[in-house]
């Protein structure tokens, strides 16, 4: 009787642990089964969807600042600049109560809505590490390292005393019905100033930015700002490089009014090469020059070199022809006159040059 006793309590242990373990692994699927089912009644806040807005519209200021101009290129028309985007908004989901000595809050760019800022005339954007901060008070401070190569709209007819306005065109990129409104935040657009700030050839004055709005089609509208870097070239390199070379040039063909008229060999030996000279130069130079279907200043330059050392070759074989003639008085006199004569009349055509290009 004793053996059959224990071996009950045995039993009956053994199906008490069985009851409660069945009554755990009930208890843990039905929790399972509760949170799987959403209540219907609660809001789904979604940090990635835009934030709530009362007219459907968003503001977002923005402000860029400009640290690097890398390059120019005239014959692309582009240039290569880099520097920061930086953006605020509100975005009331996000607001909090600070814990003590918390004042920001940091999120990735796949935690929350950013407006997704594009450069639209950018041909290679290469954009860099972003950082989200926000406020107790659910205000964004967004700022984005950028480095890209954009096109820009370049007018060269005063080449190489052109001054230019390099544009950066950034727009949000934005999907849904809720529409951005950017505005300039024009006391943080700046040009940062530093050693890598400006090229050896241009100097930077200032930036300014504009608000327009785009459309495409009938349905489409989109925001964007215009940021426009206004840069000065410096000509010094031009001018010691090639205007200064093609003047002495066209002074060594000069030089063949002081020869008499009879010593033809000599002036022919002078005019000719330093003719030949300039076309050499003129392509060593053209690697140099913006490659435009119009005529600058510095292509009007040239032509100018080559009519003068042009005619002071034709100058020197009508004045032999004539000579030659019998008639060596003339073809004197005519030669004493040139000397005068083709100075004046290239000033005169300079200024005309100059003032055609610069009116």
């Amino acid at each position: 009787m004793k053996r059959v006793s224990v071996r009950s309590r045995r039993i009956a242990l053994l199906l008490l642990i069985a009851v409660v373990l069945e009554l755990g692994v009930s208890a843990l699927l039905a929790r399972s089964a509760w949170a799987a089912t959403p209540n219907p009644e609660a809001p789904l806040i979604r940090l990635l969807d835009a934030p709530p807005s009362t007219n459907g519209r968003i503001r977002v200021e923005v402000a860029l600042a400009i640290t690097n101009l890398a390059e120019v290129d005239e014959a692309r028309e582009q240039f290569r600049v880099s520097g920061f985007i930086f953006a605020s908004w509100d975005d009331i989901r996000l607001a909090f109560n600070p814990r003590p000595g918390e004042q920001t809050r940091f999120y990735r760019l796949d935690q929350i809505w950013t407006p997704g800022f594009q450069m639209l005339n950018a041909i290679a954007p290469n954009a860099g590490l972003a950082t989200i901060r926000v406020l107790p008070n659910g205000r964004v401070r967004y700022a984005e390292r950028f480095a890209a190569t954009l096109s820009a709209k370049l007018y060269l007819q005063k080449f190489p005393f052109d001054n230019q306005n390099l544009q950066i065109v950034i727009s949000p990129f934005a999907s849904g019905a809720v529409r951005i409104d950017l505005k300039a935040n024009k006391e943080m657009t700046q040009l940062v100033s530093g050693p890598f700030l400006e090229l050896a050839q241009w100097k930077l004055h200032s930036i300014t930015a504009r608000e327009q709005s785009t459309s495409v089609g009938d349905t489409f509208q989109f925001e964007q700002l215009e940021f426009s870097l206004s840069a000065h070239r410096r000509a010094a390199f031009y001018v010691w490089t090639i205007m200064l070379p093609l003047i002495v040039m066209l002074l060594v063909a000069w030089s063949v009014l002081w020869i008499a008229p009879t010593n033809f060999a000599q002036q022919l030996a002078i005019a000719m090469p330093t003719f030949l000279s300039v076309i050499a130069f003129s392509y060593a130079m053209s690697f140099t020059l913006p490659r435009v279907p119009y005529l600058t200043f510095i292509n009007a330059f040239f032509l100018s070199i080559y009519l003068f050392v042009f005619l002071s070759v034709l100058e020197t074989v009508a004045i032999y022809a004539i000579g030659s003639s019998g008639r060596e008085e003339t073809a004197a006199a005519l030669h004493g006159k040139g000397r005068w004569l083709f100075p004046s009349v290239y000033l005169v055509a300079i200024a005309v040059i100059v003032a055609a290009f610069f009116r």
